[in-house]
C-alpha cells in the first residue's frame, strides 16, 4: 500500500499499530522526508481513519486453528483420510 514509506522507514519489524498507537512512527521516518513520503503517511492514516479501524485495540494474539471436521475442533489423522472421499 505504501512502499516508499516502508522502504524508507528504519524499524521493518514494526507493525503499523506500534509505531502509530505508540506515537514512535515519525522518529522512524524523519530524516530525508520528500512530500511522496508524506504524501504516502497520510494516505495510510486517512485508510486507518477512514474504514474506522482502532489499532489500540488490537492486541497481539496468539491465533487458534479449528479442525472443523472434528467436534472437538482437533485435527486427526482419521477425519483428513475420510474428508479425501468426500464428493
Amino acid at each position: 500500500m505504501c512502499p516508499l514509506l516502508y522502504s524508507h522507514n528504519k524499524r521493518k519489524n514494526r507493525s503499523v499499530r506500534e509505531a502509530l498507537v505508540g506515537d514512535v512512527w515519525i522518529s522512524n521516518i524523519a530524516y530525508d522526508l520528500t512530500p511522496e513520503l508524506l504524501h504516502e503517511y497520510f494516505k495510510l492514516w486517512r485508510s486507518i481513519e477512514t474504514d474506522d479501524i482502532n489499532l489500540a485495540c488490537l492486541a497481539e494474539e496468539e491465533y487458534q486453528i479449528i479442525w472443523t471436521l472434528e467436534r472437538l475442533g482437533k485435527y486427526t489423522v482419521r477425519s483428513a483420510y475420510l474428508i479425501q472421499f468426500e464428493g
